[in-house]
């Protein structure tokens, strides 16, 4: 759930400068035991399965402004994924299925195509991702079989994909107030990740495989630099520790489409429209460092084809840092 992370909120508002390098530290953490489908939590299948999934990723983020306009972006995620069952309706993979290791790395560019300070900025971001996770590790059912684990904890998928995303930043004049907006599209050509589906492997029946789907995901929001506006009804000397405290506010969605705009759709799928609000804070210590700290809450979600665990909320954080 959420947009793929960018650096800290209020980085975007800083214009290029050429030569620069900034590196960003993610961390998003989710854990649940909801199962959904269509707009209904399943208490028999929550019941009979006793399922849990929890997600830690890692994120580092690399920025170099390469000119006053472009900038290349390198993603590398860190992933623990480990989904328990322990229910009656669970017995042939009763115990944990764990996955952990390097993502799947993503490589792109960031153009501004419309870039002046204090006015509407609008950039475009083009990239591919690439198969660097491991997308076919196993683990042993209750019956000493080995079989691939689930697609929620394989750290990779195997296969090679492309994303587009749009972006921008308002700064409002004479204001403490910034907008900013984002959206990311990321189109899987390939069918099926590498891993099979563990429930047709045990059982015969059902998917022989798992579907790498399409995603998309946005956010749209509002950063209001409280410290400064406290600071400017005490005080007309600016005190850049104070001045870079602010609240944040967004709305946002996270979606797999039914059927998949690029590639095949067969396979095991769970299609959703998730739709969020993220309430948080944002602190610039200097022209630097930037920290934030958001919660974004689902306050609507839709699972099709299979239903599945979804977070209620998701605790994310990110530093960044400024290196020259």
């Amino acid at each position: 759930m959420g947009v793929q992370p960018n650096a800290s909120v209020g980085e975007q508002f800083k214009l290029n400068r050429p030569g620069r390098v900034r590196l960003t530290y993610n961390y998003s953490y989710s854990d649940t035991d909801h199962f959904y489908f269509h707009e209904h939590r399943q208490h028999a299948v929550e019941r009979a399965t006793l399922a849990t999934s929890l997600l830690n990723e890692h994120l580092a983020i690399l920025e170099v402004d390469a000119t006053a306009r472009l900038s290349g972006v390198l993603e590398v995620p860190f992933l623990y994924g480990r989904q328990t069952r322990s229910g009656p309706g669970s017995l042939a993979v009763n115990g944990a299925m764990v996955g952990a290791g390097l993502g799947d790395v993503r490589v792109g560019a960031r153009f501004w195509i419309l870039d002046k300070e204090c006015a509407l900025r609008l950039y475009g971001l083009a990239g591919v991702r690439l198969p660097t996770g491991a997308s076919d590790e196993k683990f042993t059912s209750q019956a000493g079989r080995r079989v691939d684990k689930d697609v929620s904890v394989q750290p990779g998928t195997g296969n090679l994909a492309g994303y587009l995303e749009l972006g921008g930043t308002y700064d409002v004049k004479d204001a403490p107030l910034g907008l900013f907006f984002q959206g990311r599209y990321t189109f899987a050509p390939a069918t099926h990740t590498r891993a099979r589906n563990f429930r047709n492997q045990l059982s015969g029946a059902g998917y022989k495989y798992n579907s790498d789907p399409d995603s998309a995901s946005w956010k749209a929001g509002v950063v209001l630099s409280l410290g400064k506006a406290i600071r400017e009804q005490v005080s007309d000397e600016a005190s850049p520790l104070v001045d870079g405290f602010a609240m944040l506010f967004s709305v946002g969605g996270a979606h797999v489409p039914y059927d998949d705009i690029f590639g095949g759709n067969s396979g095991f799928r769970r299609g959703a429209n998730i739709f969020f609000v993220e309430p948080g804070i944002v602190w610039a210590f200097n022209d630097r460092v930037t920290w934030s700290l958001s919660s974004p809450i689902t306050v609507y979600k839709y699972v099709t084809r299979n239903g599945g665990n979804v977070p209620e909320f998701i605790v994310q954080t990110g530093l960044t840092i400024a290196l020259n």
